[in-house]
């Protein structure tokens, strides 16, 4: 008798839970008392929702070939708004949710209409609104941290961020199967060419995507402030350090598409990734006793090793993110890696060198002067960045025009 063969469906389950095995094990086994157990694997889960609810949503733009990098800022001024209507406003409940999913849907229609009118890559409009967001979520919040109280922190708990994340699911999941949204989404990320030559609304189902994804990351921040930890309104880009979890939760569902399972991958990726981030947690703690520790050094070289190789697949993880971006012509053998030192060089550096250098001119000049040299520093960074927004813009439209060699010869 021959053995029958496995489903599609039944061969992308067995990869996400081979995935969600081997992560366990391997970091099991480096600290078997502190990491894996059963209370512990729950907790990862529950971490794992948060995301899980952001990337669903998001899995309406990326699967049409567009990117978002104001998901960050989004989840902070969702977050601080809905904050502010439960609490200063005496909203409760209700102000925390209408508060955080209108914010989101308006940021993500925003974003839509800007991409569509504009005609200009999503990276690039998503990265300027992003500012505006942070800027906006600053002076909502005042400069104060933005809490919940105890008494409405219930969807950071069982069974209420389990329910929560299931209907949000559970929606996605009817609008990607069951809706002309989702019929017309694949059909647009499939060829927009050939969806536009069907009478498709191309522009109209794209900000839609935005949109989508906008109101989910709205349920994403509800589910965020609830787990009591407090919102603070960061600014110069520093949100998108909030976008890295939900974008790799995207890329599984982009990658698991071909086994008609892309939101349950999502889900089980998400909870890989979550186990992952703990892991590194736990062995960095490790790490660091076996150095406090020199009776034990024996165990810090391979261990130092292992740390760095995991710390090479982060670093690939983040840059991948960068790497796939249809609209702007990236060449698809260019390496994630590649684009996370870039990233490394070009944004992670300066950042980190800014903060010392506004120090040193605050220490060494009076406080109205220094002030002034600090923003016009600020300001001429802006100018740079601007002129050099424009430059790229310039080369890309270039590189559009220009015929492929395959059409010349």
């Amino acid at each position: 008798m021959g053995s029958k063969k496995l489903s599609g469906s039944a061969k992308g389950y067995l990869i996400l839970l081979s995935l969600v095995v081997v992560s366990w094990v391997i970091f099991k086994i480096l600290t078997p008392h502190n990491f894996g157990s059963p209370a512990n694997m729950l907790n990862y889960f529950q971490a794992s929702l948060i995301a899980t609810v952001g990337a669903v949503g998001f899995y309406f733009v990326m699967v049409m070939g567009m990117f978002d990098f104001s998901i960050g800022a989004n989840i902070m001024l969702s977050a601080i708004v809905g904050c502010v209507f439960a609490t200063r406003f005496n909203m409760g409940y209700l102000g925390l949710i209408l508060g955080c999913v209108l914010t989101g849907t308006i940021v993500g229609l925003l974003n839509g209409l800007f991409y569509v009118k504009l005609r200009i890559p999503s990276m690039i409009v998503t990265t300027g609104l992003a500012l505006i967001y942070e800027s906006l979520a600053n002076y909502i919040a005042g400069g104060v941290e933005q809490t919940l109280p105890s008494n409405l922190r219930a969807f950071g708990q069982m069974p209420w961020d389990i329910i929560l994340a299931i209907v949000a699911c559970i929606v996605a999941y009817i609008f990607l199967n069951y809706t002309k949204i989702g019929t017309y989404t694949y059909a647009i990320g499939s060829n927009e060419f050939v969806a536009k030559n069907m009478g498709i609304n191309v522009n109209k189902y794209k900000v839609l995507a935005f949109v989508l994804s906008g109101a989910f990351l709205g349920v994403m921040a509800i589910l965020t402030i609830s787990y009591g930890s407090s919102m603070v309104a960061v600014t110069g880009m520093a949100s998108m350090s909030r976008n890295f979890v939900p974008t790799m939760g995207c890329f599984f569902g982009l990658a698991f598409k071909k086994y008609g399972m892309p939101l349950q991958a999502i889900v089980i990726g998400e909870f890989v990734i979550n186990i992952i981030f703990f892991g590194f947690i736990v062995t960095i703690v490790l790490m660091v006793a076996f150095m406090l520790m020199p009776a034990s050094n024996s165990a810090l070289i391979p261990i130092m090793v292992l740390m760095f190789a995991l710390a090479l697949v982060n670093v690939s993880m983040k840059g991948v993110q960068f790497s796939v971006i249809d609209e702007m012509g990236v060449d698809p053998k260019v390496n994630g890696m590649a684009i996370a030192v870039a990233t490394l060089v070009g944004f992670n550096l300066p950042d980190v060198a800014l903060h010392p250098i506004i120090g040193v001119i605050l220490d060494k000049y009076e406080a109205v002067a220094a002030y002034k040299i600090v923003f016009g520093l600020l300001l001429g960074m802006l100018v740079l960045g601007f002129i050099v927004t424009m430059i790229l813009m310039v080369m890309e439209k270039k590189a559009h025009k220009s015929p492929s060699p395959s059409k010349q010869s």
